[in-house]
């Protein structure tokens, strides 16, 4: 937004990373990015080198769309809505988890946005299509795991253990 701006107002050089990613995703892209800086300071000598692989391979990424073109304007008002739901879906998962309060709900909402997030990003190898992955996995990643433990939590209810669930079925049926 404004950085960017700033930058181009005054003529300086930015990289614009990608907004769809997640920042643990784009630290690949930052990395490569200060290697690049410290190669043109002279400070690292193959960091020039470093800095054009990165461009290049930002250049594959980036979406080619006409300025002002319709399509590109409805693919960012549908990402921007999806990332709004996606967003408040892991408040309320989270809420839900943390305190104890409506866990089968918030467990199914886990599951299905686990699922998501999974099936977007499946840990195959030389899969070249999709973001770079955390490792070299064949089937089950971190994301599975999650997924895993939140069905566990669903079959073993423990919110009306411990949590908010307790209070609120303790009302319910009294």
């Amino acid at each position: 937004g404004k950085i960017a701006e700033i930058a181009e107002t005054k003529n300086l050089p930015f990289v614009l990373l990608p907004t769809s990613i997640q920042p643990r995703a784009a630290l690949g892209n930052f990395l490569g990015f200060i290697l690049g800086l410290l190669g043109l300071m002279d400070i690292l000598p193959e960091g020039k080198s470093i800095l054009d692989t990165f461009i290049k391979q930002a250049e594959l990424h980036i979406p080619k769309f006409e300025e002002g073109s319709s399509v590109f304007n409805d693919f960012l008002q549908i990402a921007n809505d999806y990332d709004f739901f996606n967003v408040w879906g892991l408040i309320l998962v989270g809420l839900g988890l943390i305190l104890g309060g409506f866990t089968r709900i918030a467990t199914l909402g886990g599951i299905i946005l686990l699922t998501f997030y999974y099936v977007s990003h499946p840990p195959f190898l030389n899969l070249e299509y999709a973001l770079p992955g955390e490792g070299s996995y064949l089937i089950v990643n971190k994301t599975l795991i999650e997924l895993v433990t939140l069905w566990v939590l669903y079959l073993f209810p423990t919110g009306s253990q411990i949590g908010l669930d307790r209070f609120l079925f303790r009302i319910k049926n009294a």
